[in-house]
């Protein structure tokens, strides 16, 4: 079954471990109930924020399964990209055997993929393992090498991924993403950077995946309702306050940081595992706690 349009934000959900760095699947409920008190539309498993470079396929499966059973009155969106096609292809068996809203493919990273043709040759394989369930390509160049004009790449997929739904679409380049909107009135393309969001919404983007969704889906609401209004000004401030947040967090680190943001805000999601490392928090909560971009106040530092 095609997804439908999708309009609002959707969280590109952190994956939870506990201290020893295993996945706390319990975790899942409170994730999905906070998505729900910030009104986001959906959630997207398993992606980069949800550290997938460092799941097994095993937790994979198992981080689907956790979401689509508390996921309620929230559109679930499965990457089960980034692998070997096989992989891919057994993660998207199970995402649809769950009842998926739509899967997402990243093509397999350092695997040589780097034309049009190549990226489309895996995202079929890996589609025709979900024959019913809509498909986004994942287009995150900075980390697959796959650097085809999104456009481009759509007109070609079309002919042959028949469940193919649009794009994720995690790039600045906003005259790419104005040709890829052009394409078909029967794909959606996502944004996938959130401090450009103001700038995709410009283009005619309806809707967007993010990682500081999680926890300052407000501040990126203000920007929404703004541009809606026809208020330009107030968009533009809430905008500067977005950009503002996103400097400090990329200065810790969007991972470290926005995990530990979440903790703070009663949402224990663990610590990144490996390679990333620990980083000194108190510097961190004492530049952003007063910044007024998130859902709920922050706790101390600890």
């Amino acid at each position: 079954m095609a997804i439908q349009q999708l309009h609002g934000l959707i969280a590109a959900a952190h994956s939870p471990f506990d201290a020893s760095g295993a996945l706390q699947l319990s975790v899942v409920e409170q994730q999905a109930a906070f998505f729900r008190e910030m009104d986001l539309i959906g959630v997207f498993v398993g992606g980069s924020t949800g550290e997938w470079f460092s799941l097994t396929i095993d937790e994979r499966r198992a981080l689907i399964e956790a979401w689509s059973a508390h996921a309620s009155g929230l559109v679930l969106i499965a990457h089960v990209g980034g692998v070997a096609v096989k992989d891919a292809q057994a993660l998207a068996a199970h995402a649809e055997s769950l009842g998926v809203d739509a899967v997402s493919c990243l093509v397999q990273p350092d695997a040589g993929i780097e034309t049009a043709e190549q990226a489309i040759d895996y995202l079929e394989a890996v589609a025709s393992a979900a024959p019913n369930t809509s498909a986004f390509y994942y287009d995150m160049p900075t980390v697959t090498g796959v650097d085809v004009p999104l456009d481009v790449l759509l007109k070609a997929a079309m002919a042959r991924v028949p469940t193919l739904a649009g794009a994720k679409f995690t790039h600045t380049d906003l005259a790419t993403l104005t040709r890829a909107m052009q394409v078909s009135s029967t794909l959606q393309v996502l944004m996938g950077r959130d401090e450009m969001l103001l700038g995709a919404l410009a283009t005619g983007v309806t809707a967007a995946v993010g990682s500081t969704y999680n926890y300052a889906a407000p501040a990126y609401q203000r920007i929404i309702n703004a541009v809606e209004r026809g208020d330009l000004a107030e968009a533009q401030r809430a905008n500067v306050e977005v950009v503002q947040f996103i400097e400090a967090l990329v200065e810790a680190g969007v991972l470290q940081g926005g995990k530990a943001i979440m903790g703070w805000m009663g949402v224990n999601v663990g610590e990144p595992r490996p390679p990333y490392e620990q980083f000194d928090k108190e510097p961190f909560h004492a530049t952003v706690a007063g910044m007024p971009v998130f859902a709920r106040p922050l706790s101390t530092c600890h």
